[in-house]
């Protein structure tokens, strides 16, 4: 360590970084898998270039098509560059399949050129015995009517883009009878009835993706308002601050509603209907009102008419409710409807949170119907969709969608971190369900046919209302301008992700301290308190939304956001969630996940937490550890955070469809956060001057200008932009001409880097393939942000040629010996640095760098020198830790290896 007394002393470090102060710091760098992939479905894995998966004969395809449907696997990572040939090719792309592979649809006349890209490692026909469901047939139906001797009821879905005409038409020459045809988003689904021999001819027509039996839909049968706000008996804290659900419209698909009791009852509009002071919208079926459609909506937004007792008035009792009957979703003889058609009626009915109190116990397989929602959700990124978990076992279907906030039942009053009823996860494929917990045994709601009595009821069927009308209130708290600082303020209106509130709802929960460990495959993040996640006028605790990214902005792969958080004190604990809404698996897939997203933090001492990586007993995060890799909700939470600035990093690990948006909030004592305004976009590489060959093609050895594109996440324009380029490898490629700036950009708007850009020196080291992690930060009148990508080495070649890469051929000697770790360093006594080496044969020049990371992760070139020695007058005045390097380089920029 450098000494600051008055005297002059020299200082040999044993390192080649001379640092002037040591503190401690974590890398990080862009980086893909080396393992072997399988081709992973749901009848089973294989790795396609050692063998086919063994399937019976007469579910292989006699011979290979020339076009349709097939799986194309990548070499690694699938990037934008690979998939944009595929689609020049008229290749289509329809979902992605684990690992690095995806379901596309090949025109006549391309399937060999496709199969010479480069970055194709794989590519082959969908076989008829991957459509099929393993578990088709087994299921023991809890209605005659599903199974009529050898015919029982199933789904076919179509591949996107087929034609339903002929397919419907190949199926009834199958003798197959269809009971239902419904189209919604990309999905094209029959619901038939047929014999196990007849869906096994289905799955030979070509345009048919998938067949699985039908689902059986079963229902999943007032003191928890304390519980699930503050945990104080009668404290009532967000009701009392002015939240109770007003503006606020909830979908509640369940049995029908006695819409004549007093909790919902219009007196001056009989029936349901849009102006209704209740229910605006009711998707009635030939049937009665029953107990637990009643129940569960009065707990959702239950409210008694004026001049009644209000004692046992739902959690958001302000709120709306649009109504759909669970025989919207039975169907023909207990049949699945369409589930999307009817979250999206609710949609535009204006509900942005759905709650559903149902589901199919008869599996947890991905089904289709656990794909509608996810579909759902995907294609209406403002919503959030809630079940409750199955009262048996296990978690099953579809609280298993991986967009689906999936609720437990706790014990109630004071008694709520006590397990009452709920399945235990986790999903067939590895994911965390159930998430969340509310009281759910002896909960006193409506009852049915009664005018305004009550009656008890328990199970998951009454915790997820309860988790829904939290969710309308942490709407109503955006929507309404709390915040941030937590009062009203109109001037602070935001409009939610749906994903922004699922973050907020699991920032705020705490362990059930009555099972055991934290977090665990039962209480998943444990039961919710409320006022944990929202920020209320006098709390110590703030809340700050770090992101709230719209997949339209949202990552792509090998991009990362970079924030920071500054921790005023250590009386709260500090927790962060990250939540993302991801899009739909393929049904065929063996694992539901298609996009990654990682959270990591890095406290001021250098300690870095990956998100769900815990101790397993209290839920506290530990340092180290692997990424979470199949989760879209991912927790960090540290009991006494140090004082400081925290680095965070939400890593687009894996986005293998479109680009992957975000909600992250914190909570703590903290004091602000900066950054996520501006990201980067995509760049463009110059190589025409003296250093480079002019291919446009970042090259090793060359050095190139770099253009970088800028999107504004803002909703306001930004003004004053400049940026500032770093290289997160430095011994790879070395950033000289590290600033520029940029014009004003529009809201949402992006806008590229204005001449002289940026100077990069690739090192001839470097390799064809290579990504070689930047980092470039932003700043603007009104903030700064930073953010990671990865810059190619060489271009992927077109089909059928082979050279990829022209490194710079360089005329001048190489260099043999570098400075090694012989940089000195004099202390001056009037606070000027001296800097000395020695002299290096054949170097045309000398670069001074510095960075204020001991990683050199943010290295900014200082000066360049013909002579070994440099004065920095004052040095030693400034403030901060700062770490320096000398490099020996030739006429071509490069310095020894």
């Amino acid at each position: 360590m450098l000494s600051r007394a008055g005297r002059v002393a020299a200082v040999v470090l044993s390192l080649t970084t001379l640092a002037l102060t040591y503190a401690a710091s974590g890398a990080g760098s862009i980086s893909g898998t080396s393992t072997t992939p399988s081709i992973r479905l749901r009848v089973g894995s294989f790795d396609p270039v050692r063998g086919p998966l063994p399937l019976a004969a007469e579910m292989i395809l006699t011979r290979e098509p020339t076009a349709g449907h097939f799986v194309v696997q990548f070499e690694k990572a699938i990037e934008a560059e690979a998939m944009a040939r595929l689609v020049a090719l008229g290749v289509q792309p329809l979902h992605y399949v684990p690992d690095r592979s995806y379901l596309v649809r090949v025109p006549t006349g391309t399937l060999e050129e496709l199969r010479r890209d480069p970055a194709v490692r794989w590519v082959g026909p969908v076989q008829p015995g991957w459509k099929l469901s393993p578990e088709l047939g087994s299921r023991r139906p809890g209605r005659p009517a599903r199974r009529a001797g050898d015919r029982w009821v199933a789904t076919v879905d179509l591949f996107p883009g087929e034609s339903g005409d002929y397919a419907e038409t190949r199926l009834e020459d199958l003798d197959v009878e269809i009971l239902q045809r419904s189209e919604f988003g990309d999905t094209l689904r029959f619901t038939v009835r047929a014999t196990h021999a007849q869906l096994k001819q289905a799955a030979h027509v070509e345009g048919v993706s998938w067949i699985e039996d039908s689902a059986e839909i079963v229902t999943r049968n007032a003191t928890s308002r304390w519980v699930v706000q503050t945990g104080e008996p009668g404290v009532t804290s967000l009701w009392a601050s002015g939240l109770h659900g007003e503006g606020q419209i909830i979908g509640h698909i369940d049995g029908p509603i006695y819409y004549k009791s007093c909790f919902f009852v219009d007196p001056s509009q009989s029936a349901p209907g849009p102006g209704h002071r209740k229910i605006i919208a009711y998707r009635a079926y030939p049937s009665t009102s029953e107990a637990h459609g009643t129940h569960t909506a009065a707990t959702l937004a239950g409210e008694p008419a004026a001049g009644e007792a209000v004692g046992y008035s739902g959690l958001a009792y302000r709120a709306k409710i649009s109504h759909t009957d669970l025989g919207g979703i039975s169907g023909v003889n207990g049949t699945p409807s369409n589930l999307y058609g009817l979250l999206a009626s609710a949609h535009q009915d204006g509900a942005r949170v759905h709650s559903n109190s149902w589901g199919d116990d008869g599996t947890g397989a991905y089904t289709p119907l656990v794909r509608d929602v996810d579909l759902f959700s995907y294609d209406h990124e403002d919503a959030l969709v809630i079940f409750a978990v199955s009262n048996g076992r296990y978690v099953r279907a579809p609280e298993n969608a991986k967009n689906v906030l999936a609720v437990g039942a706790s014990l109630n009053g004071l008694l709520a971190d006590e397990h009452c009823s709920g399945g235990t996860g986790p999903t067939e494929d590895g994911r965390r369900k159930p998430e969340i917990y509310a009281p759910g045994c002896g909960i006193e709601s409506a009852l049915n046919r009664s005018l305004c009595g009550t009656t008890g009821s328990s199970g998951t069927s009454m915790a997820a209302p309860a988790i829904a009308a939290a969710a309308a209130l942490v709407r109503q708290y955006f929507e309404e301008g709390w915040y941030p600082g937590g009062t009203r303020q109109a001037v602070h209106t935001i409009q939610p992700s749906g994903a922004l509130v699922k973050a907020v709802l699991l920032n705020s929960t705490i362990d059930m301290t009555g099972i055991p460990g934290y977090p665990s495959e039962q209480e998943g993040w444990g039961r919710r308190l409320l006022e944990n996640g929202l920020q209320l006028e006098g709390d110590p605790r703030t809340l700050v939304v770090l992101g709230d990214v719209r997949n339209a902005s949202g990552l792509a792969h090998g991009v990362s956001d970079h924030l920071e958080l500054h921790v005023d004190g250590s009386d709260e604990p500090l927790k962060l969630t990250l939540a993302f809404t991801e899009p739909p698996a393929a049904l065929m897939a063996a694992s539901a996940t298609v996009n990654n997203l990682d959270l990591e933090l890095i406290s001021p001492s250098g300690f870095r937490y990956r998100g769900n990586v815990f101790n397993g007993e209290d839920g506290w995060s530990i340092s180290g550890g692997e990424a979470d890799p199949i989760n879209n909700v991912e927790t960090i939470l540290i009991p006494e955070p140090e004082s400081g600035q925290w680095r965070v990093t939400v890593r687009g690990t894996e986005v293998n469809q479109g680009a992957q948006g975000y909600a992250l909030v914190a909570t703590g004592q903290l004091a602000g956060s900066r950054g996520g305004s501006l990201r980067y976009l995509d760049h463009t590489v110059d190589d025409s001057g003296p250093l480079g060959n002019g291919d446009g093609i970042a090259d090793p050895g060359e050095t190139i200008t770099l253009s970088l594109s800028l999107l504004n996440l803002r909703d306001t324009p930004v003004a004053a932009v400049s940026g500032q380029l770093f290289s997160t490898a430095f011994e790879r490629a070395a950033v000289g001409g590290g600033a520029a700036s940029f014009p004003d950009i529009s809201a949402g708007g992006n806008a590229p880097s204005v001449a002289p850009h940026f100077k990069v020196t690739l090192s001839p080291a470097t390799t064809c393939g290579e990504i070689v992690p930047l980092r470039v930060r932003s700043v603007h009148a009104a903030g700064s942000g930073d953010s990671s990508f990865g810059l190619p080495i060489g271009a992927v070649p077109a089909p059928g040629e082979n050279a990829a890469c022209q490194p710079l051929a360089c005329a001048d000697a190489p260099l043999d010996t570098g400075i090694g770790d012989a940089l000195r360093l004099i202390d001056d006594p009037a606070g000027d640095l001296l800097f000395a080496w020695p002299n290096v044969p054949n170097a045309t020049m000398f670069e001074l760098w510095r960075s204020a990371d001991r990683d050199f992760s943010t290295a900014e070139l200082v000066d360049t020198f013909t002579t070994p020695e440099h004065v920095e007058p004052n040095g030693l005045l400034s403030e901060g830790n700062w770490y320096y390097r000398v490099r020996a380089v030739n006429g071509c920029g490069w310095s020894p290896d």
